[in-house]
């Protein structure tokens, strides 16, 4: 005879390929003509803006566009000037297999490296890592148990197990404009040389189907000032709150990521001083998880004939809760040796897998009064996250550099955020074959049989007694511990 279990399923979002690409892009222009001829490369800006992505047969297409602003000191070396480079460029992630239902993509800077061709030709290599995850939709087994009338035929070891499924797969697209006034003791900008745009995503709640996303838009501008022959660098934040409707009630965590689609700004005169207006184009992508309890059995015997079982392997999706973690780094690092004067420090941050650095380019006055630049790099310590946590955004929570002699003085802190997931698998028993040929003679078994527990659980014991753990419980109420001896009734 075969039982064949009744299965109970529920529509959820199976991640079906989180991979990371990376693409070199190669960039080339000229010195505009009312720059002067350059000598080096003191610093690059880089920025990767994602403009469009597709899914089709062949997988996920992602268009981008970097730009590179490089600080340049001039070929005198007695001022910093800025040249501007920007390059479209795709990546095509490969899907093998079936066209998913929803993808989403990270892009993010890996590395940078500038070169002086002649004192009018620039060139920058920029190597772009393209982060992918795909989903389909799909019905997953949330029970896989037998009908009431074949459980009567078994005794079975019935499990329940948790898993944290994909239930919403989405994004948002938004704008944000805002107005930031620069202080009245920093120098006047007379020109933004570059913007970069960062999201600190934060507190989260629920309205029914609905996600309120609060955090912050980070924003730091680099200007030209009347007076300074290099550019300066200044902070401003700005609230960002978002709703996103979630299409289901019951998700208990959430993974969110923001990407800068595109970044306007402009300056003008206003009554408080110089005010820059910027327009901040993004996407916020999300996954919704639900909490599910996966019924099925793992074992199953019968006290009537002898059974065969058949099995497969049940996909459990785990997820924990966005988790943050402050990196830090307090150190005094040198300019250079024949430093007299310096003049600004540019800050970025970079990730190299799990381990993060500051990346700290000094623009400064040498002894003989020309201006030059050194690169330092200071890791940043902390938590690590394990390999299979999902990093979702790095942003600078303090940076505080500060001029000592001819060093800087260097307080730094980062937020780090990530989630882990991933699946683990449990064998669930899908059906069973009785062979009713060869029944069990259960007249010729003992009505009771007295054993001493040697580590066995009451499981174990009734499958091998042909008993049941249900009439062992009522045959020894007293039992306490392991070590004991028991009765065990045939059933």
């Amino acid at each position: 005879m075969e039982l064949q279990f009744e299965a109970g399923t529920r529509r959820i979002w199976r991640e079906c390929q989180h991979s990371e690409e990376k693409c070199l892009v190669e960039l080339e222009g000229v010195v505009p003509d009312v720059n002067e001829d350059v000598g080096r490369i003191a610093s690059i800006r880089c920025n990767v803006l994602l403009k469009s992505k597709e899914l089709n047969a062949r997988g996920l297409r992602v268009g981008a566009e970097v730009e590179a602003v490089l600080l340049c000191i001039t070929e005198n070396a007695d001022a910093v000037q800025t040249v501007r480079l920007t390059k479209e460029f795709e990546a095509v992630i490969d899907v093998p297999g079936q066209t998913p239902d929803e993808g989403q993509t990270f892009l993010r800077v890996l590395r940078t490296e500038g070169k002086v061709l002649n004192p009018r030709k620039l060139s920058v290599s920029a190597e772009i890592g393209v982060e992918a995850l795909l989903w389909k939709k799909e019905e997953a087994v949330i029970t896989l148990l037998p009908s009431e009338e074949d459980a009567a035929l078994l005794c079975g070891l019935k499990t329940e197990a948790a898993a944290v499924p994909a239930a919403a797969v989405g994004e948002k697209s938004f704008a944000l404009t805002e107005s930031f006034v620069f202080p009245a003791e920093r120098p006047a900008p007379r020109r933004i040389l570059c913007a970069q745009s960062a999201f600190a995503l934060g507190e989260t709640s629920r309205i029914g189907s609905r996600l309120i996303v609060k955090g912050t838009l980070k924003l730091a501008v680099l200007y030209e000032a009347e007076g300074f022959v290099w550019p300066l660098r200044h902070e401003f934040t700005a609230p960002l709150s978002q709703i996103v409707d979630l299409g289901t009630e019951d998700a208990v965590c959430s993974t969110l990521r923001c990407e800068t689609t595109s970044l306007y700004f402009d300056l003008a005169d206003s009554i408080g001083g110089v005010s820059l207006s910027t327009e901040v184009h993004a996407v916020l992508q999300a996954v919704c998880r639900t909490r599910e309890k996966i019924q099925c059995l793992t074992d199953a015997y019968s006290n009537a004939m002898p059974l065969r079982c058949l099995s497969c392997a049940l996909s459990l999706p785990q997820a924990e809760e966005t988790r943050s973690v402050i990196l830090t780094a307090s150190e005094l690092i040198g300019a250079g040796e024949d430093c007299a004067e310096l003049l600004t420090v540019l800050p970025a941050l970079s990730r190299q897998d799990r381990a993060v650095s500051a990346e700290l380019d000094l623009l400064y006055r040498t002894k003989n009064g020309e201006i030059a630049a050194a690169h330092r790099q200071l890791p940043l310590r902390g938590e690590t996250p394990g390999e299979d946590a999902h990093i979702l955004s790095l942003t600078w929570k303090r940076c505080d550099l500060q001029p000592e002699g001819e060093g800087v003085q260097c307080d730094l802190e980062a937020e780090l955020r990530f989630q882990t997931w991933g699946e683990r698998t449990l064998q669930a028993l899908t059906g069973a074959m009785l062979d009713e040929e060869h029944p069990i003679d259960r007249a010729a078994l003992p009505a009771f049989t007295l054993v001493h527990v040697q580590g066995e659980s009451l499981w174990e014991l009734a499958r091998r007694y042909h008993s049941s753990v249900a009439a062992i419980e009522a045959a020894n109420p007293a039992q306490e511990e392991a070590g004991e001896m028991l009765l065990i009734p045939r059933s």
